[in-house]
């Protein structure tokens, strides 16, 4: 692929090898916010898992009732969801179909790492944008300059900032396109998706690895235009 190839010393550097990582027994990884919620556990052991049937271990999933159940759940049209193993692989999709196109990603520093993990792989140009207090509002912001690929997750991972609604608005008139992770959205006091009516050059990211604590079954997905959802399958 010439200039797209995947940057594989890049991949070595950012991510850890499996072999590197300890044996995690039955233990909890709360920095990544894994849900120990033993209610939760006793559920999926007692009702759950028992009536799982073999079928949904031995055949491929059934993709059109995953999107109409995920559209029943989001109350969004199927034609704009995209199903993603996760929602780190969400960024790595919407990255990778939009490199032939935009060179640049702005991320804010510190953030979700796996951003910049794909940033290497297809070679953008990352810039990092801080932190910084405003007086005036009384609060921790980040000042996104104008640039082709803007990441933000709100709320953010590891600081816990929540983006208002002016600060998206701002990111998507100042960017060519905009990536907002919302992996921690039950967090967050705003709503996002009538966004999506005033800027197609937006996408949301989801996941129910979090607050839905499914982790384990890497379930995310990305809610865009229509477009823009078409533009991922090419």
């Amino acid at each position: 692929m010439g200039e797209l190839e995947p940057n594989h010393k890049q991949i070595e550097i950012n991510r850890p090898h499996w072999s590197d990582r300890k044996p995690r027994g039955s233990k909890f990884q709360l920095d990544r916010n894994e849900n120990y919620d033993t209610q939760l556990s006793n559920f999926l052991d007692d009702i759950f898992l028992p009536g799982l049937r073999a079928s949904a271990i031995i055949q491929y999933p059934d993709i059109r009732g995953g999107y109409e159940a995920l559209s029943r759940f989001t109350g969004i049209h199927s034609s704009r969801l995209f199903l993603t193993s996760g929602s780190e692989l969400a960024i790595r999709h919407i990255l990778e179909t939009h490199r032939p196109v935009y060179k640049t990603l702005s991320i804010c520093d510190p953030t979700f790492g796996m951003a910049e993990v794909y940033s290497n792989i297809w070679k953008y140009k990352l810039t990092r944008c801080k932190y910084r207090y405003n007086r005036k509002k009384k609060r921790f912001s980040v000042n996104y300059k104008p640039k082709q690929i803007s990441y933000i997750a709100s709320p953010d991972n590891p600081t816990g900032h929540v983006f208002d609604c002016d600060d998206l608005i701002d990111a998507c008139e100042t960017s060519k396109l905009v990536i907002l992770d919302e992996a921690y959205q039950n967090f967050s006091p705003y709503t996002t998706e009538h966004l999506l009516d005033t800027y197609d050059n937006l996408y949301i990211i989801r996941t129910f690895s979090k607050c839905g604590g499914a982790a384990g079954l890497r379930i995310g997905y990305i809610i865009s235009t229509k477009q823009n959802i078409q533009h991922l399958y090419q």
